[in-house]
């Protein structure tokens, strides 16, 4: 064969291998673009699904679960770069990344609506480094199997060249059976491929649901269920396999566990709707075999690409254990701990109720203020622990004396309040004594210690003219009080007329307007002087007196405010306001100079002598070198020395170290003043005023004075007469012998720093 039949005989095949191997190209293209296809396709199921359950997440708030989720599902599907969620303010709700970075990344982003708190982005990063390779993989064995074609078909096209055309189109059609060949197998290869990425995704996808805390149950279109997984199992009691194809509300059955009323199911709300709905609070699940379970769950619509609601993904999960202490801690919030009754928050809350009730229906009820007066006897002899255990039995002995639908509460302490719902009066005053005769004959026994026990109690009637319930609350504790006045373990019915009540009730208004008048630093000093009688050298001396500014400037004398102070424990907080005020005048600006030995006198009262936060409080004032403490002398009565001896020696000993001095203010006032005087390490004696007045007039003063003034004098102590008057009254003193006289007589008050 001539070289120009030959080369006719190479154009064709050359042609035609040129032409297989551009088919073959175009080919290997189309299938590795397919391949990208199919992944993404794949991918965007999985970010569907995972957009499913990240928004029911979010919207129940569970976002360390759904990080351990999402970590979880990346670490199982190696070919997942990164999954990360952002809120649309930048927060990070949760992130997984692998950690080797990607060859040829993926990145595929959701936006989630969760509700009224926003929308969220998820992003799902798939690494196709493996389609990648397989397209390499592939051109490599094409362009191989060419070169291999290419020898055999220039052997074959010898051969047919040598021989016979026949021959070399047998060859031609067994080469294109071979093609057709590889053709169909790649087909099948691909399909095989696809289906296990898809057993795999499904696989993913059960074990991610199987693998999550909440129980999880998924619906068709028309709430038929198709999957539960265990935790669904456990708590509804029904198995996947008998589940399957039944209604949701055969298997999903719940109501409220108050009403006991049924409750729809969320799924149907959310085929019709087509938007995620949650469960109303109080929502019980009733299992299978009976059991009642409290849940709370949401449900959202399962959609396909085109938007359609292919079914419904139900989450709930078991609450109960959050509900019961829940329960408790409302039970706790209204009830006493040691005594299961209603406690004084509760009991206010009612009687609000009540007085309403009295405003709005003209009805008539009754409220209760009782006070054990025994209580504290026991407390300090048999301990706390007996304590309680008695007011848990007077709180089983009184709740048996009342009547259904009254109110029983612990308002603190030992003291107690009782609400009678439509009670007229005479009936209320029978149940308060009922119960005062119950508490009276009532014995508490403690291993070998018995005792009996009294209640005061006041009676305030509720009708339709009642104040505000703190006044009220504040009227009955104000019978009470006056119960306890009067010799304890009786019942005071409150009046608005009654003239104890109404003193009783000024007294207390005077704590806020003393407790302001020390905040705005109200309180005036006054000082009156202590001189030498006619003929004594002494040194001379000045007593520190207080007034009070009323909010509109006039000044208060201390008899009118001073008694409530006492009564309500304000006497400590004064007489610290007043040695403050003096020693800091006397920092700034001494009331003599260094030389002269002149002397202030300032009050204090019983309260501050057992008070041990006061002591403390002189302790460190006096500890100031400023302070010249010889010039302090400090004024204490009879009648509270009297009262706690010790302690009152105890006292003056301590400052006595500082170098101050102590003056007995209304000497002569009590009924064994000569018997103790010998125990206390007193200065100066200050003759009762009242006996002072009467000596121009009284023998019998006038001796009770030079009596008092003798023994002093005996006992090395120096003597003052208060309420010196007049002349005639100031020469008496100095006949006998006192040391110094104080009174109008002398000089009248005036301010402190005149």
């Amino acid at each position: 064969m001539s070289p120009r039949s030959l080369l006719k005989y190479w154009m064709v095949p050359l042609a035609g291998l040129a032409v297989l191997l551009f088919a073959a190209g175009l080919l290997v293209q189309q299938l590795f673009h397919a391949n990208l296809q199919e992944a993404r396709a794949d991918t965007e199921r999985e970010l569907q699904l995972l957009s499913s359950l990240v928004q029911i997440n979010l919207q129940s708030g569970n976002y360390q679960y759904l990080e351990d989720t999402l970590s979880q599902f990346g670490k199982t599907d190696r070919a997942i770069v990164e999954l990360r969620v952002v809120s649309d303010s930048g927060f990070s709700f949760t992130a997984y990344r692998r950690p080797t970075p990607a060859e040829h990344p993926l990145p595929l982003k959701s936006t989630i609506d969760y509700s009224y708190r926003g929308t969220a982005t998820l992003t799902l990063v798939r690494d196709l480094a493996e389609v990648y390779d397989r397209h390499t993989l592939l051109v490599g064995q094409l362009l191989g199997g060419f070169a291999v074609v290419a020898f055999l078909l220039g052997f074959l096209f010898y051969v047919i060249v040598l021989r016979q055309r026949e021959a070399e189109k047998l060859r031609e059609r067994t080469r294109q059976l071979d093609s057709a060949n590889r053709a169909l197998e790649e087909e099948n290869a691909q399909r095989r491929r696809a289906e296990e990425a898809l057993f795999e995704a499904k696989e993913r996808a059960e074990v991610t649901l199987h693998s999550i805390g909440d129980a999880v149950i998924t619906t068709d279109s028309q709430g038929l269920v198709e999957y539960l997984n265990p935790v669904a199992e456990q708590l509804t009691g029904w198995s996947t396999a008998h589940a399957r194809k039944r209604p949701l509300e055969d298997v999903f059955c719940i109501f409220n566990e108050v009403t006991r009323v049924p409750v729809q199911s969320p799924v149907a709300r959310v085929l019709r709707e087509g938007c995620i709905v949650g469960l109303a609070n109080h929502t019980v699940l009733i299992a299978r075999d009976g059991r009642e379970i409290a849940i709370e769950d949401s449900a959202a619509p399962i959609r396909n690409r085109a938007g359609v609601i292919m079914g419904v993904i139900l989450v709930f999960h078991d609450v109960s254990t959050a509900r019961e202490l829940a329960h408790q801690l409302s039970w706790q919030a209204t009830h006493d701990a040691l005594t299961g009754l209603v406690n004084r928050r509760e009991f206010e809350k009612r009687l609000t109720q009540m007085l309403d009730s009295a405003h709005r229906d003209n009805c008539q009820h009754a409220l209760l203020y009782l006070d054990l007066d025994q209580f504290k006897v026991v407390n300090d002899t048999c301990g706390h622990v007996a304590g309680d255990e008695l007011l848990r039995q007077l709180s089983r002995l009184k709740q048996g004396h009342l009547r259904t639908g009254d109110t029983l509460a612990r308002l603190g302490g030992d003291e107690f309040g009782i609400l009678l719902e439509n009670c007229p009066l005479d009936r209320a005053m029978q149940i308060a004594e009922a119960l005062r005769e119950a508490t009276s004959d009532f014995r508490f026994i403690w291993q070998d210690y018995s005792s009996e026990i009294g209640v005061s109690i006041g009676v305030v009637p509720i009708h339709a003219a009642s104040p505000a319930p703190h006044e009220v609350l504040a009227a009955a504790d104000m019978a009470c009080y006056m119960a306890k006045e009067s010799g304890r373990n009786r019942i005071h019915l409150y009046l608005e007329s009654d003239s104890e009540i109404v003193q009783r009730h000024g007294e207390m208004l005077w704590v806020s307007r003393l407790n302001a008048a020390l905040k705005e630093n109200r309180f005036v000093l006054y000082r009156q002087a202590i001189a030498p009688t006619i003929g004594q050298d002494g040194t001379p001396h000045c007593e520190v007196l207080i007034r009070l500014r009323d909010e509109q400037g006039a000044l208060i004398h201390p008899g009118v405010f001073l008694p409530a102070a006492e009564r309500f424990n304000l006497m400590p907080a004064i007489d610290r306001w007043v040695v403050s005020e003096v020693l800091a005048r006397e920092i700034r600006q001494p009331c003599c100079d260094a030389d002269v030995n002149c002397m202030i006198a300032i009050n204090l009262s019983g309260a501050s002598l057992g008070d041990e936060r006061f002591l403390a409080f002189l302790r460190e004032a006096l500890t100031n070198p400023a302070i010249n403490t010889k010039r302090l002398c400090f004024e204490i009565t009879e009648t509270a020395a009297i009262n706690n001896l010790s302690r009152a020696a105890d006292f003056m000993r301590e400052l006595k170290t500082f170098g101050c001095q102590f003056a007995l203010d209304d000497f002569g006032s009590g009924l064994s003043s000569f018997g103790y005087l010998k125990n206390l390490p007193v200065d100066f004696l200050k003759i009762d005023g009242a006996l002072v007045k009467g000596v121009v007039e009284s023998l019998t003063d006038l001796a009770m004075v030079n009596a008092i003034n003798e023994i002093g004098h005996t006992l090395g102590i120096r003597t003052i007469a208060e309420f010196v008057e007049n002349v005639d009254i100031r020469d008496r003193m100095a006949q006998i012998g006192v040391d110094y006289v104080q009174g109008y007589g002398v000089e009248h008050p005036r301010p402190f720093d005149d």
